[in-house]
């Protein structure tokens, strides 16, 4: 009986460190994930308080709008990555009630601010600081015309989860035909 009780002893004794020992390398194996998940969002978030745009609404037809983003802080703004957009344009209106759509855009031309020096969106697809980007903003196909004279709210979210908002007011626009018609 006396070997036995050793043997067994042992047996439990070798169980025990190993379940210790899986368990703090587990523990410690976590405390590493989580510490570099706080890092990272410490990081993003100084890297966010460092982002700053500005929109700007220039028109509003029917189911399209012109819009000015300014990069005013101290991030680029990428606009695509391989041809994916990385940013998202919101339209609000009011058409018997509020309506919201996700809208599609294309990037008409990006420039200095300001300046009349002008990249081409196709090879420079980001916004630096001191940089403007002038947006082609489409709603989608199941969306409602923006009615004439109605307030419109556009806001950009950048890839960094910061927003600019702006605000427009639909108007019609005139050919040269509809001009006519109107003086004559």
């Amino acid at each position: 009986m006396g070997l036995s009780t050793s043997v067994a002893s042992g047996i439990a004794l070798i169980a025990f460190i190993s379940l210790t020992y899986a368990m703090l390398y587990t523990f410690t194996q976590e405390m590493q994930v989580i510490r570099e998940v706080y890092y990272k969002l410490v990081y993003m978030e100084s890297r966010k308080l460092r982002v700053e745009i500005s929109l700007e609404v220039n028109s509003v037809a029917g189911r399209s709008l012109n819009i000015t983003v300014r990069n005013t802080g101290s991030e680029p703004i990428f606009l695509s990555n391989y041809s994916a957009l990385r940013n998202d344009i919101i339209v609000a209106y009011f058409n018997s009630t509020w309506v919201s759509y996700l809208a599609e855009y294309s990037v008409l031309s990006i420039r200095v601010a300001g300046a009349a020096v002008e990249f081409d969106p196709s090879t420079h697809n980001v916004i630096n600081p001191g940089e403007e980007a002038f947006i082609q903003v489409y709603l989608p196909s199941s969306a409602p015309e923006i009615p004439v004279n109605s307030t419109v709210t556009v806001v950009f979210v950048s890839h960094y989860g910061v927003t600019a908002r702006g605000r427009g007011v639909s108007c019609l626009l005139y050919t040269s035909d509809a001009a006519d018609e109107l003086d004559g």
